[in-house]
């Protein structure tokens, strides 16, 4: 158990010592460089749901057909914002005050994501778009949305982690994965020998 916590501490203030707690001191390129190496792209989208989030009750056809009427009408009005970052900007707070997936409170500023993460309609149609640009309406099995394609940045979340809750950015899954080849590289490199007159090493504890 000792040498188990002991490796534990000495992994973590390893990993500390050459990336920071998160990954801060990897640079923004090689951060980017994990991102376009594994597939990842950035959207947020505005969804109306199948089933109402409140009773849980299937929607009917009338109903739906509002709701998409009502992002198509949405859609015409933020393709009309010339400037990029403004119309970004709308979108989110658009997103956050419209949308009814329950993720948009952990992930305010869209999605970074790898391929086969996201259901198939809402992926193919992300990576139609070109950044910033705004997507027609998809309907997957959840229900209507609107996509924006957004510019990947290092810092943005990814995922949490499942055991603190604690946010884990593209930095720091890139630091982590930038650790473990080095630490594969190290290990790969290392010889184990045992000499006569020793006693021979118990490596069962």
């Amino acid at each position: 158990y000792d040498r188990a916590v002991t490796q534990n501490v000495l992994y973590q203030e390893s990993f500390n010592s050459l990336y920071g707690k998160n990954g801060e001191k990897l640079t923004d390129e090689d951060a980017m460089n994990y991102y376009n190496e594994n597939g990842y792209l950035s959207a947020a989208h505005i969804l109306f749901l199948y089933n109402d989030p409140e009773s849980g009750e299937v929607r009917d056809e009338e109903t739906m057909a509002a709701k998409k009427a009502e992002l198509e009408a949405l859609v015409k009005e933020l393709r009309t914002v010339a400037d990029t970052k403004t119309r970004a900007k709308v979108f989110l707070e658009r997103m956050a005050k419209l949308s009814e997936d329950s993720g948009t409170s952990y992930y305010p500023d869209g999605y970074t994501f790898k391929p086969g993460t996201m259901v198939a309609a809402f992926e193919e149609a992300a990576c139609a778009l070109e950044e910033y640009e705004i997507s027609d309406v998809v309907e997957t099995d959840y229900g209507c949305h609107v996509i924006m394609r957004l510019p990947l940045k290092p810092d943005a979340i990814v995922e949490y982690n499942s055991s603190t809750g604690e946010p884990r950015t593209g930095r720091m899954l890139a630091a982590n994965q930038e650790y473990g080849q080095r630490l594969q590289v190290l290990s790969d490199s290392l010889e184990v020998a045992w000499f006569p007159g020793y006693e021979a090493p118990n490596l069962m504890n």
